[in-house]
């Protein structure tokens, strides 16, 4: 089988950075992109980005062409935690910034032919609870998700050229879920982010878009 490069964008902590420990038993040559990016493995190669700065998309999008993956694979997130109202406005833009408009960014120019011509596939990650219904005190990042399904599911019914999908987890157990927040407060089912990067990756890599 031949390498498969994969961008990993986001993936320095919680799900993303469990998918990239997986990446290391494959035959994966990876980029990680994210505000603080670390990796000790030697196939995979690092790159620092905020994705919550607009003027820093272009840099983005050539670290992807010089790469030239054949995925990406998007996995930043998240938001304030806490009253939407109490939360400063510039909280709310950041969750946006990097849960939506830089993930659709990229979206837009991957469809357009501008990310190199090996990609293949671009996945999105959003979230089974915060995309569909609301989301207590992370009304922010749940807007935010609620426009990524949107977004996403619309572009795979008007088809393209490439494997475009969206993967939808519960909440994890990470140090991205608030020790405060309502379902760790409430007993919710929350999941071994290491048990949710290895079914990530079987449907990742198989032909079956639908999870």
């Amino acid at each position: 089988m031949s390498t498969q490069r994969i961008a990993f964008l986001g993936a320095s902590r919680g799900l993303g950075a469990a998918v990239v420990a997986l990446s290391e038993m494959q035959n994966v040559e990876g980029l990680v992109i994210s505000r603080q990016p670390k990796s000790v493995n030697p196939k995979i190669k690092i790159f620092s980005c905020d994705f919550a700065q607009m003027q820093n998309l272009e840099l983005l999008q050539q670290a992807l062409r010089g790469f030239a993956p054949h995925k990406l694979w998007y996995f930043a997130g998240g938001g304030p935690y806490g009253p939407f109202a109490k939360k400063d406005w510039k909280d709310h833009h950041w969750a946006w910034q990097v849960s939506f408009v830089t993930p659709a960014k990229l979206l837009h120019e991957a469809l357009r032919g501008n990310l190199g011509v090996d990609l293949q596939q671009v996945i999105m990650v959003g979230s089974a609870v915060a995309e569909d219904k609301w989301d207590i005190h992370a009304a922010s990042y749940a807007a935010a998700k609620h426009a990524l399904k949107g977004l996403v599911l619309s572009i795979v019914e008007e088809g393209c050229n490439l494997d475009v999908r969206l993967f939808s987890p519960s909440y994890m157990d990470t140090e991205l879920l608030p020790s405060g927040a309502s379902p760790r407060q409430r007993g919710a089912d929350i999941l071994d982010p290491s048990a949710v990067a290895q079914v990530f990756w079987d449907w990742a890599v198989s032909d079956d878009g639908d999870h």
